[in-house]
């Protein structure tokens, strides 16, 4: 069993409440201060197929339950395992008819978390397309994709549902 310290895990239980309510929200650009660049991009692309296809996925209430003992530990990185409860579903866009999942019922989700050490301070071009950046830079210049804020010492990389 690997340990996290308490104060880590309050601040990746954290971390991953608030970037699930800002998914909810679709504030791709605010997610930058909790996820990784790569990440964000995945979950664009996402919403853009969806978006294209004239869905939009729906998840709210997110709220982490349990942030279970952590699979792997480095300096740079953390991964952990937690369960959550949220809501979610997939509507069609034209009627808001559900076609994947139920309205307004919880479920109960485990998810494999990958958390990066956060290092925007050190950051010299953008992570997407490698376009040169400016420190404080809000988003590319070049491609938009978001840039990391230095507000918190964990992003998520990655979030795999078990």
């Amino acid at each position: 069993m690997l340990v996290v310290s308490d104060d880590t895990r309050n601040e990746i239980e954290t971390t991953i409440d608030k970037a699930m309510e800002l998914y909810s929200n679709h504030d791709f650009l605010a997610l930058a201060e909790f996820e990784t660049n790569a990440f964000i991009k995945r979950q664009i692309d996402n919403y853009h197929d969806l978006e294209s296809r004239g869905l939009e996925e729906v998840s709210k209430n997110f709220k982490v339950t349990n942030l279970c003992d952590a699979q792997y530990v480095t300096e740079n990185n953390i991964t952990v395992r937690i369960q959550a409860v949220l809501e979610h579903y997939i509507v069609r866009k034209e009627d808001e008819e559900v076609i994947d999942g139920i309205r307004e019922y919880l479920i109960g989700v485990s998810y494999l978390v990958k958390l990066e050490k956060n290092t925007s301070d050190t950051l010299k071009e953008c992570k997407y397309c490698g376009a040169k950046i400016e420190l404080g830079d809000q988003k590319c210049p070049y491609c938009g994709t978001p840039i990391n804020n230095k507000n918190v010492e964990w992003l998520i990389a990655d979030m795999i549902e078990l």
